[in-house]
C-alpha cells in the first residue's frame, strides 16, 4: 500500500521526521571523552597512536620516493609497460601518503578531528 496525498500522509513530513529522529539519536563524541580514572590511558594511547601514524606515514612516503628513484633510473631490463605501471602505482601511493596519511598526525596528537561532519538538525 502506497502513501499518497489522498491518504492524508505527507511524504516530505514523514521523511523529515525520520531524518530528525535518526540525527537526534546520533551522539558525536570526541576521543578526549574516552579516558581512564587517572588519565594515563589517554596520554599513553595518544603517544602510541601519534607515533604509529607518523612512522607509517613516513614509511609510505620514503619507500615510494625510493621506489620512484629506482624505477626512473632503471635501464631497459624491465619492459616499458611494466615500468610505467609501477611508476604510476608509486606516484599514487606517494600521493596517498602525502595527502591522506601525513595530515592525520596532527588530529591524532591533539584529539581533534578538524573535518567535522554536519548532521542536519544538530547544532554546530
Amino acid at each position: 500500500m502506497s502513501a499518497n496525498a489522498s491518504d492524508g500522509v505527507d511524504l516530505n513530513e514523514l521523511a523529515l521526521n525520520w531524518t530528525n529522529n535518526i540525527s537526534s539519536s546520533i551522539e558525536m563524541t570526541s576521543m578526549s571523552d574516552i579516558s581512564s580514572i587517572d588519565g594515563r590511558y589517554d596520554r599513553w594511547t595518544t603517544v602510541v597512536q601519534t607515533t604509529l601514524i607518523a612512522v607509517i606515514s613516513s614509511a609510505i612516503i620514503l619507500s615510494n620516493i625510493i621506489n620512484l628513484i629506482v624505477l626512473l633510473s632503471a635501464s631497459a631490463a624491465m619492459p616499458c609497460a611494466t615500468r610505467l605501471f609501477l611508476i604510476n602505482l608509486s606516484i599514487s601511493d606517494l600521493l596517498v601518503g602525502v595527502v591522506a596519511c601525513a595530515p592525520a598526525v596532527l588530529p591524532a596528537a591533539t584529539h581533534r578531528w578538524t573535518y567535522r561532519v554536519h548532521i542536519p538538525g544538530q547544532p554546530g
